[in-house]
This record gives C-alpha cells, sequence and structure tokens, in this order.
C-alpha cells in the first residue's frame, strides 16, 4: 500500500482486544471487591499498575491482564463477614505480598 497505509482489516484489530477487555476483565476485576465491601476503583487501580509492571518486566511478551483471583474468594468473603471489610483488604494484601515474593 502507498504511504505506509494499512488495510482496513488491520485498523480494526485492536478493538477486539479492547473490547474483550472492556467486557470481561472489567467486570471481573470490580465483583470480587464489591463481594467483600471494598472500593472497586482501587481494585482498578491495582490491577491497572500491576499490569503495567508485570508487562514491563516481560518486555511486553505475555498479553495478560492482572486482576482479581476468585481462587479465594470464599475465604474473602467469610472473613469480610466474620471481621469485616478492613480485615479482608489486609489478607488479600498479604496474599499479593506472598505471591509477588514467589
Amino acid at each position: 500500500m502507498k504511504n505506509g497505509a494499512r488495510p482496513a482489516s488491520e485498523a480494526r484489530q485492536p478493538l477486539g482486544p479492547g473490547l474483550q477487555l472492556a467486557l470481561v476483565a472489567i467486570p471481573s476485576i470490580t465483583a470480587l471487591p464489591l463481594l467483600i465491601g471494598l472500593d472497586a476503583g482501587a481494585a482498578l487501580l491495582c490491577a491497572g499498575v500491576a499490569t503495567l509492571a508485570f508487562q514491563r518486566a516481560s518486555g511486553s511478551r505475555v498479553p495478560v491482564v492482572l486482576g482479581s483471583s476468585y481462587s479465594f474468594a470464599w475465604l474473602l468473603v467469610s472473613a469480610a463477614k466474620i471481621h469485616g471489610s478492613a480485615y479482608a483488604a489486609g489478607a488479600a494484601a498479604l496474599a499479593g505480598a506472598v505471591f509477588a515474593l514467589a
């Protein structure tokens, strides 16, 4: 093509992954904090920072969005009901620190 122009099919490709992110990742990142009673905006911010840090560390070779883990969701929801949201947030932060060290 002239002047470095791209075919129309290439120009539309970024919309697919972006739309997938908006429809799947954002609700899944915000659902768990809302179940526990925490701020969903903070969860989005932390997921964004973690994703950017991971992309920088991996040289953007792995297309991934880091977000909420549902493997401990029942435990965090139970902890929030029994001890309160702050206790559940602390437990989640401690689990995240252990995973980061590992």
